[in-house]
């Protein structure tokens, strides 16, 4: 009984730090497509215009 009940613990934790890894995963995958989208444009607009104001 002893041994079943620590292997559903277990199984129970690793459940639960994929569950969290995945769902930290997607979130990081919608931040950075956010990222790409808003920063790399942002980023090349402020170095233009750094170049542009020397």
């Amino acid at each position: 009984m002893k041994l079943i009940f620590s292997l559903l613990l277990i199984f129970g934790i690793v459940w639960l730090i994929m569950f969290i890894g995945s769902l930290l995963g997607y979130l990081g995958l919608i931040f950075l497509r956010i990222f790409v989208i808003f920063g790399i444009p942002a980023l090349v607009i402020g170095s233009v215009y750094k170049i542009l104001k020397k």
